[in-house]
């Protein structure tokens, strides 16, 4: 995904729509897509103001306190499997339980490597 554009440049490309100027002619005099123009413009009648809003998505269960956490669990407890890691990262953390899957991609985010004894 493209980073949104500058805050100064979509203040020019609404002053300049709203000066009478059309959305072809503001996209050739800024260098900017139609659609750019036509997707700021609605955004702006829409939310009412011209910022980007933030991608849609889920928040994460963690924090970046909670990987200080997980690190030490994971350095007490190197030979857990991966259900296991979950229960107790949920009691420590005070969050909810996450999958199996979650755990590793969490272990893969932060560098850790589980040692079986």
């Amino acid at each position: 995904m493209p980073a949104p554009l500058s805050l100064d440049l979509r203040v020019r490309i609404i002053r300049l729509v709203e000066g009478g100027l059309s959305h072809d002619g503001v996209a050739e005099d800024l260098d900017v897509s139609q659609s750019a123009v036509s997707s700021l413009v609605r955004h702006q009648n829409k939310h009412g103001h011209l910022f980007p809003i933030r991608p849609p998505g889920n928040t994460p269960t963690l924090t970046e306190c909670d990987y200080s956490i997980v690190r030490e669990i994971v350095k007490k407890n190197s030979d857990l499997t991966l259900s296991d890691y979950a229960i107790i990262i949920a009691k420590e953390t005070k969050k909810p339980v996450m999958s199996e899957s979650t755990i590793c991609r969490l272990f893969k985010k932060l560098d850790l490597r589980r040692k079986k004894k």
